[in-house]
């Protein structure tokens, strides 16, 4: 046997090895490399689509934009032959359906996928749509009946927002075995994290929801939102009183506007806002008993796009009382001042004309009468500078320690005089000798006075009036003077001294008693001539002495007044 001298022809078996070995090794790392730049491929995807995502979502709940952006990347994640999603809209009752196709299909093959879309969106949000309530749309390439092909991998995942399903997204491809590798994993890791930031979302923009619909809610005005096509997107109670709508049925515009319908033509009114791009103004509307001013004007976002109307209906009734009170103030003052006035005036002229007159008894009555005028309108312009000064808040007293029975005594003795034509007896009951306490002996017999002239003017001829003052030390002491409807005196302070002055005139309806303290206010029923400054006076005079006036009152049976002035 002769063996080969050529030393390369031993190391070509090693060389092979090595070379095989090396060949391994190269594949390995070529491997290595594919799979580590796949990961890298993914990674990039994933952070680039999560961020075009992040920018589709913004501040507004578009999903149909943040699915566009996940099918128009898809495919350099994964192959595919169409990829869809159906997405309920309304109350679940209808659905939009997209198709995009990035190879050329045939009918039948959408068909296959929209039935099984279907069946899972049945299944997650537990009901079926009809299929006429599906709205289809297509992209991408065209369909081919002429096609054969069928579908061979098929990806379906439910699409939710804060738990609540809302649709489904199906991928789909010709070829078999497709979609169960990383690439779902990467996909199902997107929708995640979309489904995070949209939920989250989601509870922003529901947080803020609730804000502005609590603070609709509690405005007086009555408010509606509507959209872009007149759907009512927000109406609150206030709206619902003032139209005497029912608060068991949404209403739509329809309903408002039939309310409205014999005042104002509130969808002409509307259109003439959106079309002037203007604030529509109607004064005056008289509806469920008040009085609005309709203020309707369009709303568009920061780039002028057109996104619905606010109807408000701003309640003036408040305002058009106040303007008949003054009305009614300025022409009882002209009334009140023109008889003294005249009197004045008339008595003036006789003297110019003849000095001498002052010096017959014609004259002298006449001076007496012009006295008399000149102190009716004096009390006049001084009750409307008490009245101003304690609405201003500028109103004072001077208190000084004094005997208030004298006081009561004096005024019961003046008015008694008064009294004497209509044979009114003016009374005093149980009241002490002498009640010393703090307050302004001059502003209290003002009280006195009007409420002693009030009894007198609405008491009948044979009548009574008993005025009374008591100590009292708990509010019960008070409270069980009062014969029915006792009041709440848990804010009057005590000890106190509490004066009544009762009569046995007509009385105060029910009705009418919110009215006493009114400014300008007279009682319709009393037939009586004043200013009605009187109360007003005299509640500002007892609550600058840090006391309180009450009032109890039935129609034919008489009238008490009460006050109280504390004595600590």
């Amino acid at each position: 046997m002769i063996l080969p001298t050529d030393p390369a022809v031993y190391l070509t078996p090693l060389a092979l090895l090595t070379l095989i070995a090396s060949f391994v090794q190269i594949r390995k790392s070529e491997s290595s490399l594919v799979r580590r730049k796949k990961e890298v491929d993914q990674k990039i995807y994933e952070t680039l689509i999560l961020r075009e995502i992040g920018e589709s979502i913004g501040y507004e709940l578009n999903l149909e934009r943040i699915l566009d952006t996940i099918v128009g990347s898809l495919n350099r994640l994964l192959p595919y032959s169409v990829v869809g999603y159906i997405l309920t809209t309304g109350d679940q009752t209808k659905a939009d359906l997209r198709f995009h196709l990035e190879e050329t299909v045939n009918r039948s093959f959408l068909n296959s996928i929209r039935t099984h879309m279907l069946d899972d969106l049945t299944k997650v949000i537990g009901r079926g749509i009809p299929v006429e309530n599906i709205t289809e749309n297509i992209t991408g390439t065209i369909i081919d009946e002429g096609q054969k092909d069928q579908v061979s991998s098929l990806w379906l995942v439910p699409l939710s927002i804060s738990n609540q399903s809302f649709g489904v997204l199906a991928i789909s491809s010709k070829h078999p075995g497709l979609y169960k590798g990383e690439e779902m994993e990467v996909l199902n890791k997107i929708l995640a994290q979309a489904n995070r930031a949209v939920t989250n979302l989601n509870k922003v923009i529901s947080t803020e929801e609730e804000k502005l619909n609590s603070m609709v809610s509690s405005m007086a005005d009555g408010v509606l939102m509507l959209d872009a096509n007149l759907g009512l997107l927000v109406i609150n109670p206030a709206t619902i009183r003032l139209l005497d709508l029912s608060e068991n049925k949404k209403p739509t515009i329809l309903d408002i506007a039939a309310k409205l319908s014999d005042k104002v033509d509130l969808r002409t009114k509307i259109d003439e806002s959106i079309q002037d791009n203007k604030v529509v103004v109607f004064d005056n509307l008289t509806v469920g008993g008040k009085v609005s001013t309709l203020l309707i004007s369009p709303v568009k976002d920061s780039g002028g796009k057109f996104l619905g109307t606010v109807v408000l209906f701003h309640d003036i009734s408040a305002q058009k009382e106040l303007e008949k009170i003054r009305d009614e103030f300025t022409a009882m003052m002209v009334h009140e001042l023109r008889a003294p006035l005249t009197v004045v005036r008339g008595a003036t002229d006789m003297f110019l004309r003849d000095p001498n007159v002052s010096a017959q008894p014609q004259g002298q009555e006449l001076l007496k009468t012009m006295q008399s005028s000149a102190g009716t309108m004096l009390a006049l312009v001084n009750d409307l500078l008490d009245a101003a000064k304690i609405g201003a808040g500028k109103f004072q007293i001077l208190k000084t320690s004094g005997n208030l029975t004298e006081i009561i005594n004096d005024r019961i003795l003046f008015f008694n005089q008064m009294a004497a034509p209509k044979s009114i007896v003016i009374a005093a009951d149980g009241i002490e000798p002498a009640i010393m306490v703090e307050f302004d002996r001059d502003r209290i017999s003002q009280v006195f006075g009007n409420l002693l002239s009030n009894a007198i003017k609405f008491t009948p001829i044979g009548g009574k009036i008993v005025v009374s003052a008591y100590r009292v030390n708990t509010f019960e002491e008070i409270k069980w003077r009062f014969s029915e409807g006792k009041p709440d005196v848990s804010k009057l302070k005590v000890p106190s001294i509490l004066v009544s002055i009762s009569d046995t005139g007509m009385g105060i309806s029910s009705e009418q008693l919110p009215l006493l303290f009114s400014k300008f206010r007279q009682l319709h029923s009393s037939g009586q001539n004043g200013t009605g400054l009187g109360l007003v006076i005299a509640k500002g005079i007892i609550e600058s002495h840090e006391g309180s006036i009450l009032v109890q009152s039935k129609s034919n049976e008489g009238t008490t007044f009460y006050f109280t002035i504390p004595t600590v």
